[in-house]
């Protein structure tokens, strides 16, 4: 139960106390309305309560627990969005891989060009139970309605004080076996942000931008350096778990 609604047409805002005045009342009838967290509300007209109802489930959307941020954490997001959004699809992710103990670059993620990439900022992520998380950024294709093998969908958590929640992680991990992938940017005790241990990012002349990342999940598996680790004797209900404490321990977070 909702008692304000916004009008997703004239970004109007709407309260319950309007849903028996016969003019507002069409109004609310002529375009979708939303509450804040974008779930459809329809108007009731309740003589003891009017109110607008949540479409669905009908239980408000919950944030994922969140750890405080950094100033060094949120300056970070800010210059790689503008990074990003000027890159667009000419981005690629890539790590150190030892093969053999020789050190080589391998690429993790690259995109085919030409077919445009939106970037975004703490974008809304909203699961059927209605926890909500917002990854620091994301990106997704211009040119299909979901990610694909092709095309996935990229979200990278930046990460200098604490890793994500564990709640978020679990989430993270899920949204990783549907073609999503997910990097974990680490930032250590380097000056530079653009150049630290566990991660990196550079800039060709025409304006590429590649970012070296340690750490990822891709395809429900926790990757590091380009490899899967492996969790002999976990049972199924352990293993989200065990790869966030896996996760804390190789980066130190």
């Amino acid at each position: 139960m909702a008692f304000t609604a916004l009008g997703t047409i004239t970004s109007e805002t709407y309260l319950a106390s309007q849903i028996f005045d016969d003019s507002a009342y069409q109004v609310m009838l002529n375009e979708p309305l939303v509450d804040a967290a974008g779930d459809m509300l329809v108007p009731v007209r309740n003589a003891n309560s009017p109110h607008f109802r949540r479409l669905g489930s009908g239980t408000a959307v919950k944030d994922a627990p969140r750890h405080p941020r950094s100033a060094r954490h949120d300056a970070l997001i800010t210059e790689l969005l503008v990074d990003l959004r000027a890159a667009g699809d000419k981005v690629s992710f890539f790590t150190n891989y030892f093969d053999g103990g020789v050190k080589t670059e391998k690429t993790l993620v690259a995109f085919p060009q030409g077919l445009g990439r939106n970037w975004f900022s703490e974008a809304s992520i909203i699961f059927p139970d209605r926890l909500r998380i917002r990854p620091d950024l994301a990106g997704s294709s211009n040119t299909v309605f979901a990610p694909n093998g092709l095309q996935p969908s990229v979200i990278i958590e930046i990460v200098d004080t604490h890793l994500p929640s564990k709640a978020t992680f679990e989430r993270l991990l899920d949204l990783s076996k549907c073609c999503h992938i997910v990097f974990f940017y680490i930032l250590g005790d380097g000056k530079n942000n653009r150049k630290q241990k566990f991660g990196g990012t550079e800039i060709d002349e025409g304006g590429s931008l590649r970012i070296r990342i340690t750490h990822a999940l891709i395809g429900g598996e926790l990757v590091i350096n380009g490899v899967a680790e492996t969790f002999h004797g976990v049972i199924e209900q352990n293993l989200k778990g065990a790869m966030l404490t896996r996760l804390k321990s190789k980066c130190g977070k």
